[in-house]
């Protein structure tokens, strides 16, 4: 096994079970112990930090403001354990962008251009004579490295009306002339899960999956892995979707380090901000969300911890009346509009989200290293399988967040 994926992945645990306080709880499921439990000095380190300079930390910019050195230590060390080298994208030869990236846009435009280039290479110096593309949706992947790239594709996915689309949207691009070395690309309609293997995974394939939401990923390793695939490229994402087991964790997530749903659902969030504006949004959408919470837990009494599910950015705007009012009464809990306005402008509400915001932006800041501890994991046990592993950054994180990709080739 690589010594550089085993001592990587041992000084990640080794952080994560040090503070592990600070990033077990989360902020609304379990308060108030989730604010009891962090370290205080952590908490008062940050509640004297300006709103430009909480922001420099929680996008991982700057540390410095800091002064609690432990904390700012701990911080500094998570950021360096986080960093991934990005893969060296190999430049792709003149092809018609129009007619590749017909109905693509943005982050899958920018996911398909950096992809389709180091599959080529991989075709061509590889034993791979197909690719796989498993949750391949209406195909636009598989269009572009089969008619653009020559790589034959076998895009599949278990949604009949994702298939449909990319029937049609290659029926629609039939008039147009194929260009010199063009592949075949075909769909298939399958679920992929622990016990069904697709006969498509073969020695020559090479499977690809490039959101493998939950499970998947562990599903698609382990089916080509049996199959003795040639490779295999695998973009995790929805960790919280993974399946728990009886007690509560995570049973195909790394055996050191027992993760259930609320850390899970952090290792799926731990990208940084991208913007000011973004974090910004972001608290005002803690500041409506904490105060119905500490509503509902001090004025009704109700101590269960209530979801309340998304919506747009600009109910998170408007008076905090509007925005809870019909989400409490949902849960028969009533209240008139000016008994939560006054609510969430008391001093010691505001008082308390700010203790909550801040226990909140120390947990954020291990997401990313819980997501890497559940990606090396998988590494490690393709390189018990035979295979040659890379982790690396594929993709623009402010683009695609979800950037990190196993690559895993047959010795």
């Amino acid at each position: 096994m690589s010594q550089t994926y085993e001592n990587h992945y041992n000084q990640l645990l080794q952080i994560l079970r040090d503070n592990r306080r600070c990033w077990e709880q989360e902020i609304l499921n379990s308060y108030p112990q989730s604010i009891t439990t962090l370290p205080k000095q952590w908490l008062e380190s940050m509640a004297s930090l300006s709103r430009h300079d909480l922001w420099m930390v929680d996008s991982k910019q700057d540390f410095s403001s800091i002064h609690h050195s432990p904390m700012r230590e701990c911080f500094e060390q998570l950021e360096r354990l986080t960093q991934i080298n990005a893969k060296e994208i190999p430049p792709a030869h003149e092809y018609n962008i129009a007619d590749a990236y017909f109905g693509v846009r943005g982050k899958k435009r920018h996911e398909i251009e950096t992809l389709a280039p180091v599959l080529k290479i991989l075709k061509d110096t590889k034993k791979i004579n197909k690719v796989v593309d498993i949750g391949g949706g209406q195909g636009h992947l598989g269009r572009v490295i089969s008619k653009h790239f020559g790589i034959p594709t076998l895009s599949v996915d278990r949604d009949p009306h994702l298939l449909a689309l990319g029937h049609k949207n290659v029926a629609r691009l039939q008039h147009r002339t194929l260009p010199d070395g063009a592949a075949s690309m075909e769909f298939l309609e399958f679920t992929l899960n622990q016990e069904l293997s697709p006969a498509c995974f073969d020695k020559d394939a090479l499977v690809l999956g490039l959101h493998t939401c939950g499970d998947l990923a562990c599903h698609l390793i382990h089916h080509a892995t049996q199959a003795q695939c040639q490779g295999m490229l695998s973009f995790g994402c929805c960790y919280s979707k993974m399946e728990l087991d009886k007690d509560g964790y995570a049973i195909h997530g790394p055996s050191e380090l027992k993760l259930d749903q609320h850390t899970l659902t952090l290792a799926t969030r731990g990208h940084r901000s991208n913007s000011r504006k973004a974090f910004d949004l972001k608290l005002q959408v803690k500041r409506h969300r904490y105060s119905l919470h500490l509503f509902h837990y001090h004025q009704r009494g109700v101590e269960r911890f209530f979801p309340m599910g998304e919506t747009v950015p600009r109910e998170y705007i408007g008076p905090f009346s509007e925005y809870a009012k019909h989400r409490l009464e949902a849960y028969n809990i009533q209240a008139t509009s000016e008994e939560l306005d006054e609510f969430y402008e008391l001093d010691w509400v505001k008082e308390k989200f700010e203790t909550m915001l801040m226990a909140n932006l120390i947990r954020w800041q291990f997401g990313r290293a819980l997501e890497l501890v559940i990606l090396i994991d998988r590494c490690r046990k393709l390189e018990k399988q035979g295979y040659q592993v890379e982790l690396a950054s594929y993709f623009d994180e402010l683009k695609s967040p979800r950037n990190l990709g196993i690559l895993a080739l047959k010795k």
